[in-house]
């Protein structure tokens, strides 16, 4: 049986935009090397990466080596502050630092077991207040020289069907005593996605 030659064009329009619509659904996401991502979203790849080049960075610096001693004083890890749009287990990042770090082998780390100091640690991070006497109090209770701690941000741009977003995680290392941050590095990460046309 033949078809009409308009119901056969229409048939193959209908598949060909068909076709063109599930391709345009399937946005692929790239991270900035360029290599296909499996999303746009924070990962496992961004925590290894940032926490890989934040310990390089903090075991590479000479001047911090010299602060510290051979001593290897006590230090407190405290969380990043979250400060993005999305869930980030700060705690993984943390923790992943504190570990490479202690590989490095320049601090000793101050467990939090205390609860109270610990909610008094994060309100002072949260409220962003660095009273030295307070941060030198704290720091006296638990046994700790330095606190490590520090925030991590985005910036999402959109363009069309391509979605830009840039996380930047900062790290500030504060002597207790003082008050004063002794070692300040940060990392990025940029991921970008192109959404399909429906």
């Amino acid at each position: 049986m033949l078809l009409n030659p308009s119901v056969l064009f229409f048939r193959r329009t209908l598949y060909v935009l068909l076709l063109g619509a599930l391709v345009a659904c399937g946005g692929n996401t790239y991270n900035e090397a360029g290599e296909e991502d499996i999303s746009s979203e924070f990962g496992v790849r961004d925590f290894r990466s940032i926490v890989s080049d934040l310990v390089t960075k903090m075991v590479g610096d000479d001047g911090l080596r010299e602060d510290v001693g051979s001593e290897r004083p006590p230090i407190l890890v405290v969380p990043l502050r979250n400060l993005t749009d999305e869930h980030i287990d700060t705690n993984l990042i943390t923790n992943g630092i504190k570990s490479d770090l202690s590989k490095a082998r320049l601090f000793t780390f101050v467990r939090r077991d205390n609860l109270e100091v610990l909610r008094g640690e994060l309100a002072i991070e949260e409220s962003g207040l660095g009273d030295p006497d307070t941060v030198a109090r704290i720091g006296k209770v638990v046994g700790a020289q330095y606190v490590l701690g520090g925030e991590i941000s985005s910036i999402t741009t959109r363009e069309g069907r391509k979605t830009q977003i840039y996380y930047r995680v900062t790290i500030t290392l504060t002597d207790i005593e003082t008050g004063i941050d002794v070692w300040i590095d940060d990392t990025e990460v940029s991921k970008s996605a192109v959404r399909g046309i429906l």
